[in-house]
């Protein structure tokens, strides 16, 4: 490590070797600026927290992170690599705690530990339980460069988190950031019975929406403008309707490689909260990238 090391994200990378994790090591290897990153990849195998992991018949983990390593470096990351011992999921959230990470990448799929992690009703406590921004990888395709990333934004200090963690992750050269904004239209979303009358009087004008409308556009370029200017390729634009699906609809339009987004902040402490747009997001996207500050 160089004297520049502070400047650099701390990312902690988790593999048990299976396919999922084999994704989001060949993600991270993609979008990653090396000249910005440090990798921690690490593995978990069974035992009691604090044993020495030694044994012959460890083996196959150890060169399983091993060989992550090796990617890494490969790809011009520095990385070191990590052996922890406990149950996957609580050793995980503690090492991110402890380690001082600022971005945790996982792959999420149905067979290995991390996926079991990572899917279900499971996935939203462990994405509110997580102290630090996350990247989950579900699938990625082998497409051409560049990254095709949507970057979802409603202004708020959450958006401008993660405008800057993407700053500070991702290499520009790799990446067309296409950035979207949401004017968001409630009247649709009503769960409660109310008169017609009632309805068409509270109903926003269309010189209403198209006001709305232009707000958000005004968000999106000034996002653009600032990715622009740390030399990302990017392109705006502002729709009406509800966040997650509008969201989900645009990064399906411009194949989406990545979906980022802001966490609202939803912490161990509000464990019944559920179904927020970035909840909806990381079970639907291909990859994303949730950040927290």
């Amino acid at each position: 490590m160089d004297s520049d090391e502070e400047a650099w994200m701390k990312v902690l990378y988790a593999t048990d070797g299976g396919a999922p994790a084999m994704q989001a090591l060949a993600f991270l290897e993609r979008v990653a600026a090396p000249e910005k990153v440090q990798v921690t990849a690490v593995t978990v195998v069974g035992g009691r927290v604090g044993e020495m992991v030694e044994d012959e018949g460890l083996r196959p983990a150890t060169e399983i992170v091993q060989s992550a390593v090796t990617k890494l470096k490969e790809a011009g990351i520095v990385a070191e690599m990590r052996m922890l011992r406990g149950e996957p999921g609580p050793t995980i959230l503690k090492e991110i705690a402890e380690g001082g990470f600022e971005l945790a990448v996982l792959g999420a799929g149905n067979r290995s530990w991390l996926g079991r992690l990572l899917l279900g009703s499971v996935s939203t406590k462990v994405l509110h339980a997580s102290p630090t921004s996350m990247m989950i990888v579900r699938r990625i395709s082998d497409v051409a460069s560049p990254v095709q990333v949507l970057f979802a934004t409603d202004g708020s200090a959450y958006a401008d988190v993660a405008l800057q963690q993407m700053i500070a992750f991702m290499h520009p050269s790799t990446c067309q950031i296409n950035v979207l904004s949401v004017a968001e239209h409630l009247m649709s979303q009503l769960s409660f019975p109310i008169p017609r009358v009632g309805y068409a009087t509270s109903a926003p004008t269309l010189e209403l929406e198209r006001d709305w409308i232009a707000a958000a556009k005004e968000l999106a370029i000034n996002a653009a403008d600032n990715l622009e200017r740390a030399g990302f390729r990017t392109q705006a634009q502002a729709v009406l309707g509800a966040p997650a699906a509008r969201v989900l609809a645009e990064a399906q339009n411009v194949q989406a490689d990545l979906l980022v987004v802001g966490s609202r902040g939803l912490g161990a402490v509000d464990k019944a909260a559920v179904g927020s747009v970035s909840d909806q997001l990381v079970r639907e996207a291909p990859a994303t990238f949730v950040s927290r500050s």
